[in-house]
């Protein structure tokens, strides 16, 4: 369980920035499509459209290069258990902006059906 919550706390804190930089797509398109433009743009060496085990790895490898360097205080490698708190606290209040931006509904609300 806290794997999977450490998971989430990684692609909703992380993806959102790798999604952020300049050249993103423009407004009209869902968080979701964004994301998946932009990690494509980044990480799809071959152009195919899809990210192959190589490219998910290198994909994956930078989201948690990215968390780590938000939350690891310490600098060892590792969230220790404040540190994860403190990831997790973050995913929280990301979800309460999104349910504020869609006026009280769900984080998912908006964004379409998933891929």
């Amino acid at each position: 369980m806290k794997k999977l919550m450490l998971i989430a706390a990684m692609a909703l804190i992380g993806l959102p920035a790798l999604a952020a930089d300049e050249g993103a797509p423009g407004p009209g398109k869902g968080l979701r499509e964004r994301i998946r433009e932009r990690v494509l743009e980044k990480f799809d060496k071959d152009a195919d459209g899809k990210l192959g085990p190589q490219e998910r790895a290198a994909a994956r490898e930078a989201l948690v290069d990215r968390v780590m360097q938000r939350f690891d205080k310490d600098g060892d490698g590792k969230l220790s258990r404040e540190e994860l708190t403190q990831a997790l606290g973050a995913l929280r209040q990301k979800f309460q902006e999104l349910r504020e931006r869609r006026g009280g509904q769900g984080p998912r609300a908006g964004l379409g059906p998933r891929a």
